[in-house]
């Protein structure tokens, strides 16, 4: 381990957060490219994937001999223009299966979108007491 937990993590920040938040909004400037802001897209679907599952992986890969090189090498490995490697991931692996199951997702977010809509503070009593039983 060379970098470790410590060092990592603010050097993972910065590669996966702060640039890429600033490459995002010159992307969205009206002068950009629209393939740019594409590909940035594709990179916070990735990331936020990669952030979603990001505690379950550092439980089991504290223990592997340079996780956290690989952690930090697969992030620069998402965000630089030479490999774009969120947009190869993206157009490989999530566009098709999102795009083979499009209908039944939005159907599912339109059926909690409705239901949120229709929220009432009765409904926050019967969770409370779904909850407690």
């Amino acid at each position: 381990m060379i970098l470790g937990h410590m060092l990592s993590t603010p050097l993972i920040l910065v590669a996966g957060v702060v640039y890429p938040a600033y490459a995002t909004f010159k992307a969205t400037q009206p002068e950009a490219d629209a393939k740019e802001a594409t590909r940035w897209l594709h990179y916070w679907m990735i990331f936020a994937a990669f952030s979603t599952v990001e505690w379950l992986l550092d439980l089991i890969g504290a223990w592997v001999p340079f996780y956290y090189e690989l952690k930090l090498m697969f992030v620069l490995y998402l965000v630089t223009a030479r490999f774009k490697g969120a947009s190869a991931i993206c157009t490989k692996y999530v566009e098709p299966v999102l795009s083979q199951h499009q209908s039944a997702i939005d159907e599912q977010l339109k059926s909690v979108s409705d239901k949120a809509s229709n929220f009432t503070v009765d409904d926050v009593g019967k969770l409370v007491n779904w909850v407690t039983t």
